[in-house]
């Protein structure tokens, strides 16, 4: 038989094998150890338990007053004179007068509260109707200054220039400082003063705010409906939770980050509020808090637990199809308008005996916030709150549960404690446990987390537009 030469072998297109390499040696896989940290699962639950039973104990010395009626009061102060003319115009059909209902309104909390005393004041004066006793009477009992330069606008027929502009700095900076201040300035005969106070640009705001809103609803029923429809015939499958497979430790140890999490946010943004509050505009130094803790939150997710590592990148997942997952979270967030809606009022419905809905950056914006200041808080809320809630309740805490439940089960409960920890008590539980659940089904149908952050910078966007329309 011909023996074959090498030379006669037919040549192929295949790379050989490279030749082993003896000085290098490649890195052990890491392999999980097989027992259990359960106990991360305690001082976790230890943690929410203590987050809301903060939130449902009534604080012992509450810095605003009893009655949580005022705010309200402003924004239908404000609405009622922004849309004038026409309320003027359905109160001769109607027989109902916007203003002298806002009135009758405050009245009732006019000896309890100085906020519903000057509401009702300024409102009187709008309406050119005689002024309410029981404001001007609680005012003047006060001794707060503010109170007191209120008092003595409202009560007095004239006043000098030069004095309402040495009390002008005690106005606070919102509509309701800058009405009572249009007021002063028309008693003591400067001209022009009240017809700067809401201007075209209010009227255009309040109009883009309605709009805006209409159409976001419509479009939110078809993208709620539609995505029901698409989830029944089985068109949308779930990809899995942004940070891949977990073994059962790999959810223990996600359990044990986020309760580094809760503990890092409970201590760095407090400890630099307290050094720096004093010395920058509100707003910045919670701000600055909330940089460093996403630097530590960093730094954290690269420190081994129980020797993995769960870096931040890991944690948001897929990032290549970003313009897909942006389209996705601009959906889920009209999707999700309806359903806020319907359970916010159904939580007023429900709670309507428990205090009105609050929250710090809401305080600091109703009771006046320079244009500093409102630049630093909507970068606290709607940049740094979505990076960070997203990260730990849909990034660590979701698959966590999601290693020992069905995802249905860890949706709604990663939105209920999501909901249940923010300050804004009962009343808007449902509602912010359904934003939280929203994000939650974004997060595990993508595989990443951008869609949810975008669905939550643009809630929290919308809702501070709102608020900057509605208080200033």
């Amino acid at each position: 038989m011909e023996e074959i030469s090498s030379n006669d072998m037919p040549e192929t297109n295949e790379p050989s094998a490279p030749e082993p390499t003896p000085d290098v040696v490649a890195p052990p896989p890491v392999v999980e150890p097989q027992t259990r940290a359960v106990w991360a699962w305690f001082v976790l639950g230890a943690i929410f338990i203590f987050l809301i039973s903060s939130e449902l104990i009534p604080d012992p010395k509450p810095e605003k007053p009893a009655s949580a009626a005022a705010p309200e009061l402003v924004v239908k102060l404000k609405s009622a004179l922004v849309f004038k003319d026409a309320a003027i115009g359905a109160s001769k059909t109607t027989q109902k007068d916007p203003l002298g209902d806002l009135i009758k309104e405050a009245e009732e909390d006019a000896d309890k509260n100085s906020e519903a005393s000057q509401v009702s004041l300024a409102a009187g004066l709008e309406a050119k109707t005689p002024l309410s006793t029981k404001a001007l009477d609680h005012l003047k009992r006060s001794s707060e200054p503010l109170d007191q330069t209120v008092y003595k606008i409202y009560s007095s027929d004239k006043l000098e220039e030069k004095w309402v502009r040495g009390v002008d700095s005690q106005f606070p900076e919102n509509f309701l400082g800058r009405l009572i201040r249009a007021h002063a300035l028309a008693k003591a005969g400067v001209t022009g003063a009240r017809s700067a106070v809401v201007s075209a640009t209010d009227q255009a705001l309040y109009v883009l705010l309605g709009l805006g809103f209409v159409f976001g609803a419509f479009l939110g029923l078809i993208a709620l409906f539609g995505g029901i429809i698409a989830l029944g015939v089985a068109r949308i499958k779930p990809v899995g939770y942004p940070c891949g497979p977990l073994t059962k430790l790999g959810g223990d140890r996600l359990a044990l980050r986020m309760s580094v999490f809760f503990l890092l946010f409970l201590v760095i943004p407090s400890v630099v509020a307290i050094l720096l509050h004093k010395r920058l505009v509100p707003g910045a130094s919670l701000f600055i808090g909330e940089v460093l803790l996403l630097i530590s939150l960093v730094i954290v997710q690269r420190t081994p637990f129980f020797g993995v590592a769960d870096p931040v990148k890991k944690i948001i997942g897929d990032t290549r199809r970003w313009p897909m997952h942006i389209l996705y979270g601009l959906t889920g967030f009209c999707a999700n308008i309806p359903v806020v809606v319907i359970l916010a009022l159904g939580g007023q419905a429900l709670f309507r005996n428990a205090p009105e809905p609050t929250h710090p950056l809401t305080d600091q914006l109703e009771s006046g916030a320079s244009p500093l200041s409102w630049f630093f808080l909507y970068l606290l809320a709607a940049v740094m709150a979505p990076i960070l809630e997203e990260i730990s309740f849909r990034g660590l805490l979701l698959p966590a549960l999601g290693r020992f439940m069905k995802p249905v089960y860890s949706i709604l409960l990663t939105g209920f404690l999501f909901g249940a920890i923010h300050p804004q008590g009962p009343v808007l539980w449902a509602a912010l446990a359904s934003v939280g659940a929203m994000s939650a089904v974004l997060a595990y149908f993508s595989g990443s987390l951008i869609p949810s952050m975008t669905m939550h910078f643009i809630h929290n966007s919308a809702i501070m537009f709102a608020q900057f329309v509605l208080f200033t």
